[in-house]
């Protein structure tokens, strides 16, 4: 699996970022320091690539297009998505209408918010059906579950068949 390069998008360091953060569990973690502990992990223990866009991108730069950019430029070949932060699910919705990059996506949406199964309502919940519908992947993330362990678990089983 070495060299294989994966995309994380989450939620940035607003939102519960202290000086606290970097000692939390990685489920408790803000956005960036959850990304940046599973981009640690993938490279340490499988040798995957994890990007983590927001530390390259200029924030005068018309963000989702040069994200899109960057992922086609560097052969990224899969993108996952936690949809918990306004600009992640800018990502998702525009991601998943790019024909070259809704098949990389591997979206991993917290079970309340899964359009199956639950409650859940709304705009992101009716794109995130119709994603499901037009095949895309959609993992359901438990509370309390190893990120670490899934993560790897999606990513290699992707990786292995795509």
């Amino acid at each position: 699996m070495a060299g294989r390069k994966a995309l994380l998008c989450d939620k940035g360091r607003n939102g519960g970022c202290d000086e606290r953060c970097s000692e939390l569990n990685v489920e408790d973690k803000c956005g960036y320091h959850k990304r940046s502990s599973i981009q640690n992990y993938l490279w340490s223990e499988h040798g995957i690539l994890g990007y983590i866009l927001d530390d390259t991108i200029d924030s005068s730069e018309p963000i989702i297009e040069r994200e899109k950019e960057v992922v086609k430029a560097e052969g990224i070949e899969a993108i996952l998505i936690f949809p918990d932060g306004y600009g992640s699910q800018i990502e998702f919705l525009d991601f998943s209408h790019d024909k070259e990059l809704a098949g990389k996506i591997l979206l991993l949406v917290k079970e309340e918010f899964f359009p199956y199964g639950s409650n859940a309502e709304g705009v992101l919940t009716s794109k995130i059906r119709e994603f499901i519908m037009k095949g895309g992947r959609t993992i359901p993330v438990r509370k309390g579950v190893d990120l670490y362990k899934l993560i790897t678990d999606v990513l290699l089983d992707y990786f292995r068949y795509n």
